[in-house]
């Protein structure tokens, strides 16, 4: 028997609800074992809780495999983005004249 995504999907979603990234990574991991991808709506929630556990590298992940699935990302994947660059977690290049804050790119 194949599995499918929709037999994770929701293990997925109860997982970052409880903001439990290391078991929303492992469930990823599952799937991408079984050579499922995941959707925007999967890519969303993983990204909301990575955004959430401020994981720089889980939410680079994401972005990454997201600009290579999803031609056009929706309104709330959008704003999602958004939300990561502009949050609470500073991404500061070191020795470079850009910096991400909570008020955007300086």
């Amino acid at each position: 028997i194949k599995p499918r995504l929709r037999l994770y999907a929701d293990l997925l979603s109860t997982h970052a609800a409880s903001d439990h990234l290391t078991k929303v990574l492992k469930t990823w991991e599952r799937l991408e074992w079984h050579n499922l991808e995941l959707t925007e709506k999967e890519y969303l929630i993983v990204l909301e809780c990575a955004t959430r556990a401020g994981d720089a590298g889980v939410v680079g992940k994401v972005l990454s495999d997201l600009s290579e699935r999803v031609l056009v990302p929706s309104r709330g994947t959008s704003e999602a983005i958004a939300e990561w660059f502009m949050g609470e977690v500073a991404v500061t290049l070191q020795g470079g004249a850009m910096q991400w804050k909570r008020e955007g790119l300086c």
